[in-house]
């Protein structure tokens, strides 16, 4: 039997209601006299209308009453089911207010089912025998018209593709082409032995002879002279001449 929780919008739907009695307002009016003129029904804020199908007595159990509403009655959000004796001598007014769903919990997929369901054809792109292509050398897939070499030439927004990007970065400058741009520069040593001589500068020992104010840079271990130079104070101005690298 088709499934009703939730109450599905646009489809079927088939319930069970009880009459009160206006006699005994205490129970529930054993065989119901029923008449198509005392049932209704309203879609959404709209007019009701009559009912497609009377209810049924249920005749296994006389105080219960099978209502069914068709597809067209149930196509709406708010569904009102309208219930009045047009006699008016046997059992009282009832309203059933249905709140229907585009899905239901029939419509969850179980874990066998998550298992075997398969993309919609329009949410991918058939590329071929997948076996044959994963049992092949290297060459055959690259050369695959669907996701080999072809598909890496992507075009960017900027009209860049992966391989013109990677000539982009081939293209970055070195430490010493960006030390060659500037012509101030020029006749000072490359810039690997700028950078050695900085590091010395920094890290190695400097001897400075107080009679005369020469300086001596020594390599690590107080080893070999790198470099030379002289410190002058006339009580005004304090000069460092140039370094005379060896």
């Amino acid at each position: 039997m088709p499934s009703y929780v939730t109450p599905k919008k646009n489809a079927q739907f088939i319930f069970y209601i009880s009459l009160v009695s206006q006699v005994n307002t205490k129970i529930m009016h054993v065989n119901p006299t029923l008449a198509a003129a005392d049932f209704k029904v309203a879609t959404d804020d709209g007019v009701p209308g009559a009912l497609g199908t009377t209810p049924v007595i249920d005749a296994d159990f006389t105080k219960r009453v099978k209502v069914t509403l068709a597809t067209g009655e149930m196509n709406g959000d708010n569904v009102t089911f309208i219930a009045s004796d047009a006699a008016g001598d046997e059992w009282c007014d009832l309203t059933v207010n249905i709140q229907t769903t585009a899905n239901q919990v029939d419509d969850i997929p179980t874990t066998t089912e998550f298992e075997l369901r398969t993309l919609l054809a329009a949410a991918y792109t058939v590329v071929g025998d997948l076996g044959t292509v994963q049992s092949a050398d290297n060459n055959t897939i690259l050369a695959h018209t669907d996701y080999g070499n072809a598909k890496l030439a992507r075009t960017g927004a900027d009209g860049d593709t992966l391989e013109t990007l990677s000539d982009q970065i081939d293209a970055v400058p070195t430490g010493q082409e960006i030390w060659d741009l500037d012509s101030s520069l020029a006749g000072s040593p490359d810039f690997g032995t700028l950078l050695e001589r900085a590091y010395q500068y920094l890290q190695n020992k400097i001897n400075i002879t107080d009679a005369n104010g020469s300086a001596d840079l020594r390599a690590i271990g107080d080893g070999s002279s790198l470099a030379t130079w002289s410190i002058t104070d006339d009580d005004t101005t304090t000069t460092r001449t140039e370094a005379t690298w060896a």
